[in-house]
């Protein structure tokens, strides 16, 4: 149901919390690191004083249950929608190394027209990942979505006129943005 109100020009995005990682399984059947519980509850605490009315969430698991902690703590129901999925989806192969991921991600955000990781560019997932906002802004008046690093990351540069790889390489893991789609303005909360 579409909202009345005048829209918010912010919203709130959120990265999901340290997930448990298991080569042997897609990274989005990786479940939340069981450590990382207070983590989130801190996070949804500084997340309490904004006026969010609406969760949307990437249906990957470890997204999936950082939504669902934020959202018992703010008393909201969650909406999945594929379109906060991370770029490049089940193609991305295994990066065991770090070096080698973060080589990897650069390349990705180098070329953003290219499909350089994964079976999407970043342009693509950024398109994606805006529309979904577009969907959650249309129905709520301030949406919080919970979502992954490179899309998110790729999305908040594209707003603000923001090199992709500076959001992405100071994320952490739950983290969480305020971000004015109107003013083109980042910060983090």
């Amino acid at each position: 149901m579409q909202h009345e109100e005048p829209l918010e020009s912010r919203i709130l995005v959120v990265r999901h919390a340290k997930p448990v990682v298991d080569a042997g399984r897609p990274s989005r059947e990786w479940d939340l690191a069981e450590s990382t519980r207070d983590d989130v509850l801190s996070l949804a605490a500084r997340l309490g004083p904004f006026d969010v009315d609406g969760i949307i969430t990437s249906p990957e698991r470890k997204a999936v249950a950082t939504a669902g902690i934020i959202a018992t703590e703010l008393r909201l129901a969650v909406v999945e929608d594929p379109a906060m999925h991370e770029q490049g989806g089940e193609a991305v192969p295994w990066i065991g190394s770090e070096s080698a991921f973060h080589e990897a991600v650069a390349r990705h955000f180098a070329r953003p027209a290219e499909v350089v990781l994964g079976n999407e560019s970043s342009d693509d997932a950024v398109k994606r990942f805006g529309a979904g906002v577009e969907r959650a802004r249309a129905h709520y008046r301030f949406p919080l979505l919970v979502g992954h690093g490179r899309v998110m990351s790729g999305f908040i540069a594209r707003i603000t006129d923001t090199h992709p790889m500076q959001v992405w390489t100071d994320l952490r893991m739950p983290d969480a943005f305020v971000v004015d789609v109107q003013n083109k303005i980042w910060r983090r909360i």
